[in-house]
């Protein structure tokens, strides 16, 4: 029967879940995530305004903001590094993974603050 001491079955085991674990998703800084949703309201806001104005409903600029802020914590209180790197390569355009549920998203956040 093979002996192990109990350090070293320790350190197998390390050595053998290591690897498996290594590719999790690293999230992004917290500071990077807090400018990222700041650009994304100061881009959402007018615009979102300007399609309610256009589609002649009435509602607060407050509610524009808050909606926004909504949208800005659903695209990116989650993101990774590898989002990150995603919509760099793509001028700046919401991951797939994310953009693929951002009808959701805005439905959720209007039916919550418009």
């Amino acid at each position: 029967m093979f002996f192990m001491p109990r350090r070293s079955k320790f350190f197998a085991i390390v050595f053998i879940l290591f690897p498996l674990f290594s590719f999790a998703e690293e999230a992004l800084d917290s500071e990077l995530i807090w400018e990222l949703k700041e650009a994304h309201k100061r881009s959402c806001v007018p615009n979102i305004t300007q399609q309610l104005n256009a589609a002649g409903f009435s509602f607060l600029t407050q509610q524009a903001h808050i909606y926004c802020e909504c949208l800005g914590i659903h695209y990116f209180n989650d993101f990774t590094e590898s989002d990150f790197a995603e919509m760099k390569q793509s001028a700046g355009n919401l991951p797939a993974r994310i953009a693929t549920n951002r009808r959701d998203i805005a439905e959720l956040c209007a039916d919550l603050h418009l």
